[in-house]
């Protein structure tokens, strides 16, 4: 079964032709009211795969606040941005015969299109403040009120006696002692204990050259 498109005419600047697929006149903008009625025309016949699509999602649904036609698989308003309900008005679907199907347009609706409401106004809750930040407040607010209490009521003179003290200091002493070492030289401050005879180190030194000889027979 061959899907085709119809078209309808624009009943507030007289275009004619519109296809069904735009849901605002292609002349003057306007949007498509409720009851337009769609006709034939010759070259109406559906090929492209997207649109054929399009076309089984069922018949558009109305915007009651702005009156724009809606295709019928959103649920906001694409012009308002209103969300569909129950109530949503959608196109009239009417069913003809093979012989019976208009073939041109005419500018009456079957029925006369309601005025558009005013879009439902957005009510936002207020955020409450957090109860941290109440608290948080009301803690500052006490401390103000704590701190200019002291300064009025606060300074008083009184008179007090010592009966006694005590205090405790300590000192850290160095402890000296003899430490016994080995060294090739005493230190300053030092003192021979005992000695004894080693060797420091050794150098290689030159004692002499000598020279051999060899016989070599060719």
């Amino acid at each position: 079964m061959a899907i085709r498109e119809g078209r309808w005419d624009c009943q507030y600047c007289g275009n004619i032709g519109n296809l069904g697929r735009h849901r605002n006149c292609q002349n003057c903008g306007h949007s498509r009211p409720e009851g337009t009625k769609f006709y034939l025309a010759d070259d109406s016949e559906v090929t492209d795969k997207k649109l054929q699509r399009q076309a089984l999602v069922g018949p558009d649904w109305i915007c009651e606040y702005c009156g724009t036609s809606n295709a019928a698989d959103i649920a906001v308003c694409g012009s308002c941005g209103a969300a569909r309900d129950e109530t949503s008005p959608v196109q009239q679907v009417k069913e003809y015969e093979p012989d019976q199907v208009p073939t041109t347009g005419d500018m009456t609706f079957d029925e006369e299109p309601e005025p558009a409401k005013s879009p439902p106004e957005k009510t936002t809750d207020k955020k409450k403040l957090p109860i941290a930040i109440i608290a948080g407040i009301g803690a500052i607010a006490l401390l103000c009120l704590a701190v200019i209490a002291f300064l009025v009521f606060g300074g008083r003179d009184a008179e007090a006696s010592v009966t006694g003290f005590q205090w405790e200091r300590t000192v850290e002493v160095e402890a000296f002692q003899t430490v016994v070492e080995e060294d090739w030289e005493i230190p300053s401050g030092g003192r021979l204990i005992s000695q004894r005879e080693e060797i420091h180190h050794y150098d290689q030194i030159l004692d002499h050259y000598e020279t051999r000889q060899r016989q070599v027979e060719e």
